[in-house]
């Protein structure tokens, strides 16, 4: 509803007819109605002439500096064809309406007809350029959901005309999510937007549109694009072929895969195992990782809600919640049981890294197992670590549990003095993703 500089009422309505599956017979009828004095009497029984078979008026009517009145609508011109956004004029102060404009039409939106441009609203601005604001639901992409109706909130859409809505530039996308946009400017030249916004955390993650199918683990198939994409994260756990085929088909989890064009892209495992719960693992292009989020998190209910696992080590989901999500990340505050149990191949397993941190630096120590008698030590040359059985100065005997605190780092629950003598190479932290803890 608005009110006119001359006192006049207008308010546009839409009434709508839906029969049967998607779109087939869907009709919807839109009036102006308006009042001259202040809403006690309104006229115009008749329906307004719109270009289009299914008419929704959204967004405010709007009276424009040269006196001419704009009526933002959006609908399908055609059954089966997605939605579009345009606006029809007004010189009479709104009893007759002409002269469509389009601004914005995706004719491959999606995979449905209720895909496409649709709630708009417009306004003029201090300089007369008008601005639009525009939602939409699968612009740019070919994705589903193709079988049922989904009403997400999407990255908002922005076009200007510098003729007064003669003419639109190309729609250009926003970094907001959000629907149902309200545009109002204040006196002083401040621009405000309202939008509605969905409680769900799937609308912070944007749906890059790719195709989005659940791993088989009957089949098999795109297993080993999987493996390939876990294998070009930076951190991570050596798995072999089999570990592969059977950490993906364990019980209570769902791995899904993002495909572009037939080819997986990017994967998301989501688990509802006790011991693993949450989204435990991903791999591939950020934005189909993006993707998974995005429609893991949006079939939830309201009161089901999902961990995220972010390793101290650099992931491609890491990065991804850090840069959307930066706020909810904290400490996790459960423990796991760790115990080395051969000592010496322990030590011989990780030897290149401790070279590393030496960087060449001549030194010798030792470290003695009181549980078995074991001794392996630790010759850091130029050319090298060699280790060998034995038992050089300096010289510490540990526990097996003081051994896996020095090596792993202590707990709260059992602090341990650090380890003197190589205090710069141990605590040694791990990346073990969470699909690999036992």
């Amino acid at each position: 509803m608005v009110t006119l500089r001359d006192g006049t009422v207008l308010l546009p309505i839409s009434s709508d007819m839906i029969i049967g599956p998607c779109c087939a017979h869907r009709r919807e009828t839109a009036w102006v109605f308006r009042s001259s004095d202040n809403g006690v009497t309104w006229e115009g029984d008749a329906p307004v002439d719109f270009p289009v078979q299914e008419v929704v008026p959204y967004g405010q009517i709007r009276e424009l500096s040269d006196g001419r009145l704009l009526l933002p609508f959006w609908g399908s011109a055609k059954l089966g064809e997605r939605w579009r956004v345009g606006t029809l004029e007004s010189t009479d102060e709104g009893k007759t309406w002409g002269n469509y404009r389009e601004i914005a039409y995706d004719p491959q939106a999606g995979c449905r007809p209720d895909n496409g441009f649709n709630e708009t609203d417009v306004i003029e601005l201090q300089d007369h350029t008008l601005l639009a604001i525009l939602r939409q639901q699968r612009v740019g992409t070919h994705a589903g959901p193709c079988d049922h109706y989904e009403e997400p909130s999407d990255h908002f859409y922005r076009a200007v005309s510098h003729d007064l809505g003669k003419t639109w530039s190309t729609p250009e996308r926003l970094d907001l999510i959000g629907t149902s946009p309200s545009l109002y400017l204040r006196r002083d030249g401040l621009l405000l937007l309202g939008y509605r916004n969905s409680r769900k955390d799937a609308n912070l993650f944007a749906d890059h549109g790719e195709e989005t199918v659940e791993y088989d683990p009957r089949s098999g198939e795109h297993l080993d694009a999987i493996r390939q994409m876990h294998q070009r994260e930076v951190y991570g756990v050596v798995r072999t072929p089999e570990e592969y085929r059977l950490l993906f088909g364990l019980p209570k989890m769902r791995t899904l895969t993002a495909r572009r064009n037939g080819a997986a892209t990017a994967y998301l495992v989501v688990s509802r195992a006790l011991n693993k719960p949450g989204l435990i693992e991903a791999g591939g292009e950020e934005a189909g990782i993006e993707t998974l989020v995005h429609r893991a998190l949006a079939e939830l209910a309201d009161d089901q809600y999902l961990d995220a696992f972010d390793n101290l080590s650099e992931t491609t989901l890491g990065k991804l919640l850090r840069q959307l999500v930066p706020e909810r990340r904290e400490a996790d505050s459960k423990s796991m049981m760790v115990r080395i149990n051969d000592f010496p191949g322990f030590f011989r397993r990780i030897a290149k890294w401790l070279e590393r941190r030496t960087k060449g630096a001549s030194r010798k120590f030792s470290l003695g197992l009181a549980d078995t008698g074991e001794v392996v030590g630790f010759r850091f040359t130029r050319a090298g670590l060699m280790l060998t059985s034995d038992r050089l100065a300096p010289y510490k005997e540990l526990s097996r549990r003081e051994l896996t605190a020095a090596v792993f780092g202590t707990h709260s629950a059992r602090p341990a003095p650090p380890l003197d003598i190589a205090q710069d190479l141990l605590p040694f932290y791990f990346p073990i993703w969470v699909l690999d803890h036992s």
